[in-house]
């Protein structure tokens, strides 16, 4: 507790959130990350703050950052709904087959003014 209190005010506040000490063994000082991100940030801003933490616990020798990825609880986002085309760009798109010449891109147009028609 009181090495992550130490931590806590050594770190920036943005990085201290997404953080925490995870263990403390002969000298290091184990961090975990939320995502690898913020780890790169803490092994980036590790030498200072190693500095910062020495001034309080001159115990602390070394710092280690980890990745440790939250377990997802929440149900992902549900794909977004497809809306029908109006017959306003359904013939936009009628038009732009027909004036093309014989491609791929005309057979694709072709077939997706097809299954709108279809579904009208």
């Amino acid at each position: 507790m009181e090495l992550q209190q130490v931590f806590l005010d050594s770190a920036p506040p943005s990085l201290s959130r997404a953080s925490h000490v995870r263990d403390y063994q002969t000298g290091t000082l184990f961090l975990s990350a939320e995502n690898a991100a913020v780890a790169t940030k803490l092994k980036q801003l590790a030498p200072s703050l190693l500095l910062n933490i020495r001034k309080r616990e001159l115990e602390v020798t070394g710092i280690r950052i980890a990745v440790q990825v939250k377990e997802v609880t929440e149900q992902p986002q549900s794909k977004s709904k497809k809306r029908p085309l109006s017959s306003e760009n359904i013939g936009v798109f009628r038009e732009l087959s027909e004036a093309l010449p014989n491609s791929k891109l005309k057979s694709a147009l072709a077939n997706l003014v097809r299954r709108h028609e279809r579904r009208r």
